[in-house]
C-alpha cells in the first residue's frame, strides 16, 4: 500500500513528477535556494545603504569639482579678457603703424623725387660749369697763344 500512497502523492504534486519518488518524498515545500536569495537579498540591501551613505560623500565632492570648475572658468575668462585687449591694441598699433608707414613713404618717394631733381640740376650745372671751363680755356689759350699749340699737340 505504501506504493500506492506514494502514488497519489506524486499525483497531488505534478510538479514533482520529473524527479524521482525517492527525491519527491524527501523534498520540502520551501524552495532550496531560499537561504540564497535571503543573502542576495541582505546584500542588496547593504549595498543601498552602502550607497546612501556614500551620496552625501558624492554630492560634496561634485560640489568641491564644481566649485574648481567654476574657478578655472573664472581664470579663463579673465585670462580672454586680458588677450582680447591685448589683441585690440595690437590691431589698433597696428593701424597706426600701417598709417605711419604710408605717411613715412610718400616722405620717401617724394625725397627721392627731389633728389633726382636736386641730381638732375646738379648734372646740368656740371655740364655748365664744363663748358664755361672749357671756353675759358679756350679764350685765355686764345690770348696767350697756346690754343693753337694745344689742339695741335692734341691732334699728334
Amino acid at each position: 500500500m505504501e506504493n500506492s500512497d506514494s502514488d497519489e502523492q506524486e499525483k497531488k504534486r505534478p510538479h514533482l513528477n520529473s524527479l524521482s519518488p525517492t527525491m519527491a518524498r524527501s523534498s520540502t515545500t520551501s524552495p532550496p535556494n531560499n537561504h540564497s536569495d535571503l543573502e542576495a537579498k541582505i546584500k542588496e540591501l547593504k549595498d543601498k545603504q552602502d550607497a546612501i551613505i556614500q551620496l552625501p560623500k558624492i554630492d560634496d565632492m561634485m560640489e568641491r569639482e564644481v566649485k574648481n570648475l567654476r574657478e578655472a572658468i573664472d581664470i579663463l575668462h579673465v585670462k580672454q579678457k586680458e588677450y582680447a585687449d591685448v589683441i585690440r591694441t595690437y590691431l589698433s598699433s597696428q593701424s597706426t603703424d600701417q598709417s605711419e608707414i604710408s605717411r613715412i613713404t610718400g616722405e620717401l618717394d617724394d625725397s627721392m623725387t627731389e633728389l633726382e631733381e636736386s641730381r638732375g640740376k646738379l648734372v646740368n650745372l656740371k655740364m655748365q660749369k664744363e663748358v664755361a671751363s672749357g671756353m675759358h680755356n679756350l679764350t685765355s689759350g686764345a690770348v696767350n697763344g697756346t690754343y693753337h699749340l694745344k689742339n695741335q699737340q692734341k691732334g699728334q
